[in-house]
């Protein structure tokens, strides 16, 4: 299962406050930046991150094992949520699911289905 991870104040696109994003020489991103509250982390294979970058906002996709959670909690109805937390993380360009300036179109079009 791959989870959203959205942009946290007042669902505005701005996702500043979450990742950023520098372009390596090959095509891909070093990553930078957490979440407090992720739905699902807990059971997730992996993530779709939004990271702003010089240009725009590019949606990125991490491996559970590229990032490091944080404050894990379970919720009531047996799901449960988790921060999550990288820091200058190497990203191949393979793993850029949209670059800055398809990102924040493709971020409004994942809202709309979840």
């Amino acid at each position: 299962m791959i989870v959203p991870v959205l942009p946290e104040a007042s669902g505005a696109v701005d996702a500043g406050q979450v990742f950023s994003a520098t372009p390596t020489s090959g095509g891909g991103l070093r990553l930078s930046g957490s979440a407090r509250f992720v739905p699902g982390a807990e059971s997730a294979d992996g993530f779709i991150v939004p990271a702003t970058m010089r240009d725009g906002l590019a949606l990125v996709h991490l491996r559970r094992d590229r990032v490091v959670q944080t404050g894990g909690r379970r919720t009531v109805d047996g799901g449960g949520w988790s921060g999550l937390k990288v820091d200058n993380l190497e990203i191949a360009a393979a793993d850029v699911v949209a670059g800055p300036n398809a990102g924040a179109a493709a971020l409004e079009t994942m809202r709309g289905y979840l």
